[in-house]
């Protein structure tokens, strides 16, 4: 039985992250509710946090210095006056320095630079009669921009491979994006769309517009919702991203995209934010000390309904009995043994939920979501009740 205890117990423990409205917010209180083992995060930290991507693999971000728009469209010109010469290799070796470059670019990127380099690398290695890389980069400039067609100032032999990928990407499979929030400015290869609209699964470019327009070359699996979580497009007032519902869920959205963790709070100048226990809608407590330094509105009065009171309950204490009262001890034994087989359930669907391959269904891939939440909630609280039983049966 101690073994089982001991299991239960690190199965159970799990530390919440919390985010603060500021430094400031880090009070006795919130620590007190939120436990020796938090996680602390200020809202403003995590509004400079890069883009994070949900069902799509990120290629590639900057790690160098930021390049100015005007070397890449030089080197597009070099390159352009390069294949013109038929030197091939000089042509390539410029768009190679684009496409290197092209996430370091501290500007939108226009689409016809990104369509018409890859377009040029590909008339180049046809002229080397390298019919793989010269598919696969005409392939990469109709993904920027579908509507291109061949230039005809270019020597024509590679006209009909041209139109035949043409003819092939419009008939694959695409990829709805979803901005979290929904009104994030989201550049994608050069383009702004709205949340929600698609574009042909592939490699495309995506910038940040909040921060810089940061970028990102990512990978889109054909026929999903990739999912881009821009925390910098949330409004700077935490208490009025939590004051109004849709934009309440939209945090917790983000939160559990980027979070390998279910237990989130969010501290604003007034409430506490937490998920009662199995679920995933938000309540709130009203906070008894407020910073001097703070003088909020009361923004969150419209969602009253919504808080929760929590008062101390009075407790009286009987005289207990000398002895083990058997009836509480091997209740919350069973009740202990039950917890710890939840848990050890939802470990196991937590580790099938890991090794889920690219490509798995939405509805596999929800099922095992949720089934592990449940068993996990269940777990922690017949885990609890039943530690609590047992020591009581032992006083």
């Amino acid at each position: 039985m101690f073994h089982l205890w001991v299991l239960a117990i690190d199965l159970a423990v799990a530390d919440p992250l919390v985010i603060l409205n500021g430094p400031e917010s880090k009070t006795k209180e919130v620590r007190g509710k939120a436990g020796d083992n938090a996680e602390f995060l200020t809202w403003a930290e995590l509004r400079e946090f890069p883009l994070a991507f949900g069902s799509v693999e990120e290629s590639k971000s900057c790690l160098g210095v930021p390049i100015p728009l005007k070397d890449l469209k030089t080197s597009l010109k070099s390159a352009e006056s390069a294949v013109a010469y038929l030197e091939t290799k000089n042509a390539i070796g410029h768009v190679r320095q684009i496409q290197s470059s092209l996430v370091c670019v501290s500007e939108p990127v226009p689409t016809k630079l990104l369509a018409r380099s890859s377009y040029i690398a590909g008339v180049a290695y046809n002229y080397d009669e390298n019919l793989k890389l010269a598919k696969a980069n005409w392939q990469q400039a109709l993904m920027y921009d579908p509507s291109m067609v061949w230039d005809e100032s270019i020597e024509p032999s590679g006209k009909p491979t041209f139109e035949e990928v043409k003819r092939n990407l419009e008939s694959q499979a695409t990829t709805r994006m979803i901005f979290m929030p929904n009104s994030a400015q989201i550049t994608i290869d050069g383009k702004q769309p709205k949340s929600g609209e698609t574009i042909i699964a592939g490699e495309h470019l995506i910038q940040h517009d909040s921060l810089g327009h940061q970028g990102h070359l990512i990978e889109t699996e054909m026929g999903t919702e990739a999912y881009v979580v821009s925390f910098a497009d949330f409004p700077s007032d935490l208490g009025l991203v939590m004051a109004e519902s849709v934009s309440r869920n939209e945090m917790l959205r983000a939160l559990l995209m980027v979070q390998d963790i279910d237990d989130i709070r969010v501290v604003t100048a007034t409430d506490y934010w937490y998920l009662p226990m199995g679920t995933t809608k938000w309540k709130s407590q009203e906070l008894k000390y407020v910073p001097k330094a703070l003088t909020p509105s009361r923004t969150a009065a419209k969602v009253i309904d919504e808080k929760t009171k929590v008062d101390t309950p009075s407790v009286t204490t009987k005289p207990s009995s000398s002895g083990i009262n058997k009836t509480l001890f091997y209740g919350g034994a069973g009740t202990l043994a039950l917890g710890a087989a939840s848990l050890i359930v939802a470990n196991g669907y937590r580790n099938t939920f890991n090794e889920f391959e690219r490509g798995v269904s939405k509805t596999d891939f929800n099922e095992t979501f949720e089934r592990q939440r449940m068993f996990w909630f269940a777990g922690t609280g017949l885990t609890v009740v039943g530690g609590g039983l047992m020591i009581g049966g032992t006083f």
